[in-house]
């Protein structure tokens, strides 16, 4: 129900009933015409009270809406922000947002687990604060030779120390953060803890090297061989793979001139 200005309510039905008795019912000194411009005018500003409270309705309903509008967009935007702090908690990798000073910024869970500080003791220090000594000068080359230019760099290794001392190695990708103004902000990091695989991968060095010196100091004659099979599987030649020292003194054969032949093709017939 759209409400109106009772004063000009009154004033239209008072002139209104005045015309409709006529310039010779009427005891009123007005004459019919000015009484029919009066009522003119008031019917105008009859009109014209309903304009505005129409408009003031429509912008009621229009402020209304807008609130209704950026209440659902906060609402929205709220449940997106913890749908993304989910996520980012829930990473088994490890991620890690750094000012350009590299000063640490933000973290998940994965990092701050990793290396074994809280976030508050995180904020306090920065990337070079947790890296062994040994990798700041690879690292600011990479900054400034990839990251900076490019945007990001490539899957690369390195080391961490952990608050209880113990170094960790990892291998991780950088990228560069800009703002609305392309202007470099931050970096951010995703790195993974590779300690175990490096581990094995020395045992397994080392272990290859203790082969490597038994082989070559024997005095024994030793071939390393792979049994070569025809169509139905069965043994028919074999490939030199290696051979050791002793073997090139015993049989006078090159380690170079049977390696990856046949011993039909190293001794035919």
């Amino acid at each position: 129900m759209i409400g109106f200005d009772s004063s000009v309510c009154r004033k239209w039905r008072s002139l209104r009933a005045e015309s409709q008795r006529g310039p010779f019912m009427s005891d009123a000194k007005p004459t019919h015409v000015e009484l029919e411009t009066r009522l003119a005018k008031a019917e105008a500003e009859l009109v014209a009270v309903r304009q505005q409270q129409q408009q003031r309705e429509c912008l009621d309903a229009a402020r209304a809406a807008a609130v209704e509008s950026a209440r659902q967009a906060e609402e929205g935007l709220r449940e997106s922000e913890q749908e993304y702090r989910r996520l980012y908690d829930s990473m088994r990798d490890a991620f890690v947002i750094v000012g350009m000073d590299g000063r640490i910024q933000d973290c998940n869970a994965a990092y701050s687990q990793m290396l074994g500080y809280s976030d508050e003791e995180l904020r306090r220090l920065t990337y070079e604060d947790l890296t062994p000594a040994k990798w700041h000068a690879m690292e600011a080359r990479i900054v400034a030779e990839d990251i900076i230019p490019k945007g990001s760099s490539e899957i690369y290794e390195k080391e961490w120390r952990r608050k209880d001392g113990m170094v960790l190695s990892v291998e991780l990708r950088r990228h560069l953060i800009r703002d609305e103004n392309g202007q470099p902000v931050q970096m951010s990091a995703i790195a993974r803890d590779i300690t175990d695989r490096k581990r094995a991968e020395e045992t397994l060095r080392q272990s290859e090297q203790r082969y490597r010196t038994l082989f070559e100091s024997m005095t024994e004659g030793f071939a390393l061989h792979e049994i070569v099979t025809d169509e139905q599987g069965r043994p028919v030649d074999y490939r030199f793979l290696d051979v050791n020292p002793a073997f090139e003194r015993l049989t006078g054969l090159k380690r170079a001139d049977v390696l990856d032949k046949r011993v039909l093709e190293v001794l035919p017939g």
